[in-house]
């Protein structure tokens, strides 16, 4: 009987790991209060997808006043802080990145890491 103990333990003791390993990281949805207040994304020139440095970025609340603005990098990226209800991506140097592009506004959640804001002259 010890010896059979004996190897089931040994056993579990290289499955239980192997099990715990394989289990998914994904962030599954829940409800209450997000956990991350952090929204991503690219801003991209409507018609061709490539990616405009320096345009502002504001998290808007719901009553459409500004809660935290960031700016877009070199390749479109940005990053912004904060529970908003709305993006909005201003050009605020004009032709110094090829534009002027006119404001664009998208709808967000809390947590997006994806969001696509396309912007046209």
């Amino acid at each position: 009987m010890k010896t059979v103990s004996r190897t089931l333990f040994r056993l579990l003791g290289i499955v239980a790991p192997a099990a715990l390993a394989s289990c998914g990281t994904q962030i599954q949805p829940a409800y209450g209060v997000p956990v991350r207040f952090d929204i991503a994304g690219k801003v991209v020139v409507r018609d061709k997808g490539v990616g405009i440095p320096g345009i502002k970025i504001d998290c808007l609340k719901a009553d459409q006043q500004p809660f935290t603005a960031a700016y877009s990098e070199k390749d479109g990226q940005f990053g912004v802080y904060g529970i908003c209800d709305q993006l909005r991506a201003e050009d605020i140097d004009g032709a110094e990145n090829g534009g002027p592009y006119q404001t664009a506004t998208v709808d967000v959640v809390a947590g997006d890491e994806n969001v696509l804001i396309k912007m046209e002259k």
